[in-house]
């Protein structure tokens, strides 16, 4: 009688075991799949970021050309308006001078036209 209860609990025993080895090969699996799937999921996200660093990358080049651009365009548009003021001075200084000589001609011509009227 004890034999058995001994074989009995020993194979109660062995079973739990059995149970328990089952139980932790299943876990040891689930341990390995989910692993997988983390250093999946981790490669992916690195190719991510590699991605958005290189996107960034271009988006700071293409900004820093468009500065440049910019800053090539402002220089050109402020030697063109000093060509401008430059052309302005010149023509201004041409108009002051057509004008000088008009007034000159017109008084040149008032005396000549005072001294032709007193000789008559």
């Amino acid at each position: 009688m004890k034999r058995t209860l001994l074989k009995e609990r020993l194979s109660v025993r062995e079973k739990e075991i059995e149970k328990l080895k089952k139980d932790n090969e299943d876990l040891n699996f689930r341990f390995h799949t989910d692993l997988r799937k983390v250093r999946i999921k981790e490669r992916e996200l690195e190719a991510r970021q590699e991605i958005l660093k290189a996107e960034s990358q271009s988006v700071l080049r293409l900004k820093d050309e468009m500065i440049l651009d910019l800053k090539r365009q402002m220089d050109d548009a402020n030697d063109e308006l000093e060509n401008f003021k430059t052309k302005f001075s010149e023509m201004n200084a041409k108009i002051h001078d057509h004008h000088d000589r008009g007034h000159r001609t017109v008084k040149a011509l008032r005396l000549a036209l005072g001294v032709l009227e007193q000789g008559r």
